[in-house]
């Protein structure tokens, strides 16, 4: 409780380490101020070009003033707080991630490379029991937002991807007699992906994510198990035709046609009908990530709990 700890590291790498007997979490009470600053620092897979870590004790435990973790593509900073009482200890962090290239962040930080490009934050509140240093999954509690702008879902088996391999156009339905080739073939590009999401004992409660792309849109909702790695999802995909079949139909069958069909979607949407939504296609995706299940709301297939991609 006198002065704090002070560090400045070239280096620092943490790794894993099984000694074969459960080990005593590190009080937060018996702890001094820190003031850490590290320039290569690395945790388990993942590295950082820069760690700065301080904190300030109290009475219950830790504030932590300031957590920074930065990246070659993206930086995370916290603050908050570490407490214990009763030898129950709990954490409690307002986060804040921000990107310039999410795909690579994703691969840096081990999450897999369902993503190409895009850029832009995430940032809620996280709490957990249990110590600041290991984060308790299933006990995990909170709430974020996101918005990220100009990238693409990559097209990829779906499985240990989780959802956002599920999330390619490539992976629907492929018997609507709808072609998806020019956002399919090599994944679905958006310009813009944004939500929000609630997190209680480790289920993800997401009440309206949004991923919008030139070719079509795609709302999800539902709710996703951490631990028990299950879904229970619904998703809306709504092509986009309003622009593009006219342009088309003006190609394939001269500018009278291409005419028509532009004035006919102009009256349609000024009488307050949607086109676009006439053709949306619904699904609901269950089962767990390793085996999900891409059920359609619409008799499109003969069988419908038929999963597609195989």
């Amino acid at each position: 409780q006198g002065a704090p700890l002070e560090a400045r590291l070239n280096r620092l790498h943490l790794y894993p380490m099984d000694t074969g007997k459960p080990s005593t979490p590190l009080s937060p009470l018996l702890l001094p101020g820190i003031r850490l600053e590290v320039d290569d620092f690395q945790h388990e897979k993942t590295h950082f070009t820069k760690l700065l870590l301080n904190t300030t004790p109290n009475r219950s435990g830790q504030t932590i003033n300031l957590l920074k973790l930065d990246a070659e593509d993206f930086s995370i900073q916290a603050s908050g707080s570490w407490l214990e009482e009763d030898q129950i200890q709990r954490t409690v962090l307002d986060t804040h991630f921000t990107t310039k290239n999410l795909g690579r962040s994703l691969v840096a930080l081990d999450y897999g490379d369902n993503l190409v490009a895009g850029k832009g934050e995430a940032k809620g509140r996280l709490s957990w029991l249990g110590p600041a240093y290991n984060p308790d999954i299933a006990g995990l509690n909170g709430s974020f937002e996101f918005k990220y702008e100009d990238g693409m879902l990559r097209k990829v088996d779906p499985g240990l991807g989780r959802l956002l391999s599920l999330l390619s156009v490539h992976y629907l339905p492929r018997r609507l007699k709808l072609d998806f080739k020019d956002v399919a073939d090599e994944g679905f590009r958006y310009d813009l992906f944004n939500g929000t999401a609630t997190i209680e004992n480790g289920r993800v409660d997401t009440p309206g994510v949004l991923i919008d792309g030139p070719s079509a849109a795609l709302a999800l909702s539902g709710k996703t198990g951490l631990v028990e790695q299950d879904y229970a999802l619904h998703l809306e995909l709504v092509p986009k035709y309003t622009y593009s079949v006219p342009l088309a139909a003006g190609v394939l069958a001269g500018p009278q046609a291409g005419l028509l069909v532009y004035l006919f979607n102009r009256v349609a949407e000024g009488a307050g009908f949607d086109i676009n939504k006439t053709v949306a296609l619904k699904y609901d995706i269950t089962g767990t990530w390793e085996d999900p299940i891409i059920t359609p709301l619409k008799k499109y297939a003969k069988d419908k709990s038929e999963k597609y991609w195989d």
